[in-house]
C-alpha cells in the first residue's frame, strides 16, 4: 500500500481526470482515474489520526497532498458514517430530515444530505458533521458529496436480473454491507459489525429469513476481501444453493491494478451515472 505524498506532477492534465475520495474513520482513501487512459488509476490509502480534532487533521492531510487540490474534471466524496437512513421515495424534505434526526440523534449537531437512488425509488439520507461538510465544500466546491453505501445500492439495484431475490454482501474487515433486492426493487441496505465468519453468516441468514430468501432458487452474491469471501462462501453453501462471487465490473478492468485494491465503493462510482 503506497502512502507517499501525492504531488501535482503525478498527473499532467487533471482536467480530464476525476478524483474520488472516501473519508473514513482513521483514514482517507484516494482514487484518481482517467476514463480515457488505460491502466491509469492511482490509489492511495492515507492514515489519519482519530485523536484530537479529526476535521483539522483531515484538512492538514488534504493540503499536504497537493494533487488533491488540482483542477479535476469531477470530484466525488463519499463519507463513511453509520448515521444514515433509507427512506421511500425519490426525495425527502427538510421536515422529514429534521424529524429523523430528532428521533435517532437528538443530541448531536448534524446536517442532512439527500441522495435519490438512480433507477430506484428510495433515497439515502446521510447525517454528517457540519464542520466536516464545511471543510469539504470549501476545499472542493464542485464536489458531489454522499454516503459510501450509495454507489453500492445504486449499482446492485440497477444490475440486470430477473424478478427473484438477490442478496449482495460486501465484505470488509470487521463488518459487512448487505443490499437485498427483490423484484428489481431495494428491500434492505444496511451495514453490520461482524468480527468473524460466524457473525457474517448469522446476519446474512437473518436478512434472508426476514425477506423471504429462497435457499434453493435465490442468489447470494459476495464481493470484497477474497479470503473472507472464500471462507464465508463455504459456510453459506451449507444452507443456500446459489452462492457466488460477484464478477468484477469489466468496464473498470482496464483502469489497471489499482482498481483491484481500491475500495469497491469508489470503483463503482463511474458506473452509477
Amino acid at each position: 500500500m503506497e502512502t507517499k505524498r501525492l504531488e501535482k506532477e503525478l498527473i499532467s492534465d487533471p482536467s480530464v481526470w476525476r478524483l474520488m475520495l472516501l473519508v473514513k474513520p482513521g483514514g482517507l482513501e484516494v482514487v484518481a482515474y482517467c476514463p480515457f487512459g488505460t491502466y491509469s488509476m492511482i490509489h492511495r490509502t492515507i492514515p489519519i489520526s482519530d485523536s484530537g480534532n479529526h476535521v483539522n487533521t483531515l484538512a492538514g492531510t488534504i493540503y499536504d497532498n497537493p494533487l488533491l487540490l488540482a483542477d479535476f474534471a469531477k470530484v466525488n466524496i463519499l463519507i463513511d458514517t453509520p448515521r444514515y437512513v433509507v427512506v421511500p421515495g425519490l426525495g425527502a424534505d427538510d421536515s422529514i430530515d429534521d424529524s429523523i434526526k430528532a428521533t435517532l440523534w437528538p443530541d448531536t449537531e448534524l446536517q442532512a444530505i439527500d441522495e435519490p437512488i438512480k433507477g430506484g425509488d428510495n433515497t439515502i439520507v446521510t447525517y454528517a458533521d457540519p464542520e466536516l461538510l464545511s471543510l469539504l465544500r470549501r476545499t472542493f466546491p464542485t464536489a458531489v458529496i454522499g454516503n459510501r453505501l450509495t454507489p453500492l445500492v445504486t449499482y446492485f439495484t440497477n444490475k440486470g436480473q430477473n424478478n427473484s431475490s438477490r442478496m449482495y454482501a460486501h465484505l470488509q474487515k470487521d463488518r459487512l454491507d448487505i443490499i437485498y433486492v427483490r423484484d428489481k426493487a431495494l428491500r434492505l441496505a444496511n451495514t453490520y459489525e461482524a468480527h468473524s465468519i460466524d457473525d457474517m453468516l448469522y446476519y446474512m441468514m437473518s436478512v434472508g429469513a426476514a425477506n423471504g430468501f429462497d435457499n434453493e432458487n435465490d442468489e447470494a452474491m459476495l464481493c470484497g476481501d477474497k479470503a473472507t469471501r472464500d471462507n464465508l462462501s463455504t459456510e453459506l453453501r451449507k444452507y443456500a444453493r446459489f452462492v457466488m462471487p460477484l464478477v468484477f465490473p469489466s468496464e473498470m478492468i482496464e483502469a489497471g491494478a489499482a482498481a483491484m485494491t481500491a475500495p469497491f465503493e469508489l470503483i463503482l462510482l463511474p458506473l452509477c451515472e
